[in-house]
C-alpha cells in the first residue's frame, strides 16, 4: 500500500511513522487539534489578514429588525465581503469596522436607516447606522469547519495541504519528544509548506485578467 495522507487514520499512522515512537498514539488528538489551530492562526498571520480560499463559507442571514444584530455564526473566523440588500433590492457593500469605531461613529443605537458599517461584537454582528429594517445580508466569510477526528476524518487541510498538517503536527509533537533539532527542522519545513499554501492563494487571488485591446 502507498503510504499517503489522505484522512485522519493515515494522517495518525503518518505521525507514528516520522515519530518512532508508538506511544504516541496515545496523545495524537491533542497535536492535530494544536496543529489544526497553529494553521489557522498563521494563515491569517501572514496572508495580510486573510484567509485562504478553502476556508471560505457563503453566509446569508436577516438583521433581526428589534435588536439590530446578527448571530456570528459558528466556526466564524473573519469576513471576506459582505454586502446588504436594501428594500428596492439594491445590493451594497459593507465595510469592515471595529467595535468601538462603531459606537463612537454611531452612538445611537435606534432605528436609523440602512447599514453601511458592520463589526463583530462578541457572538453578534453590529451595525451603523443602526438598522431601521430587517435588511438581508449576504456575501462570504472565512470559516473554521469542524476539526479532524476518527469521527470526522477528512477536512479541506487533508484534501488541499497534507503536507502543511503533516508538519503542524510534527511541530507539536517535539515538545513531548523533548528534541530541539527536530523541532527546528520540522518549523523550518512547516513554515515552506505554509508559504507554498498562502502563495498559491495568493496567485489566484491576485492574478491578472486577460489583456483587452480596444480597436477605435
Amino acid at each position: 500500500m502507498t503510504a499517503r495522507v489522505i484522512d485522519y487514520p493515515t494522517l495518525a499512522q503518518a505521525i507514528l511513522d516520522f515519530s518512532h515512537r508508538a506511544d504516541i498514539a496515545n496523545f495524537q488528538d491533542y497535536m492535530i487539534q494544536f496543529a489544526e489551530l497553529k494553521i489557522y492562526r498563521d494563515i491569517f498571520s501572514q496572508n495580510m489578514g486573510d484567509g485562504v480560499q478553502w476556508m471560505e463559507t457563503p453566509f446569508s442571514a436577516t438583521i433581526d429588525g428589534t435588536t439590530g444584530f446578527i448571530a456570528v455564526p459558528a466556526g466564524y473566523l473573519a469576513i471576506k465581503a459582505l454586502q446588504v440588500t436594501d428594500g428596492s433590492g439594491d445590493i451594497f457593500d459593507l465595510i469592515y469596522a471595529d467595535p468601538q469605531w462603531m459606537y463612537t461613529n454611531y452612538p445611537v443605537r435606534q432605528p436609523s436607516g440602512l447599514p453601511a458599517y458592520i463589526a463583530r461584537e462578541g457572538t453578534n454582528f453590529i451595525f451603523g447606522p443602526f438598522p431601521d429594517s430587517a435588511y438581508a445580508v449576504q456575501g462570504t466569510i472565512y470559516s473554521q469547519g469542524a476539526p479532524l477526528t476518527a469521527s470526522n476524518p477528512t477536512t479541506w487541510m487533508t484534501a488541499n495541504c497534507p503536507d502543511l498538517l503533516l508538519a503542524a503536527c510534527m511541530v507539536e509533537v517535539q515538545p513531548f519528544l523533548r528534541d530541539g533539532n527536530a523541532m527546528q527542522s520540522w518549523s523550518a519545513i512547516y513554515q515552506a509548506k505554509l508559504t507554498g499554501l498562502l502563495d498559491i492563494d495568493k496567485a489566484e487571488r491576485f492574478a491578472p485578467g486577460n489583456m483587452t485591446i480596444g480597436v477605435e
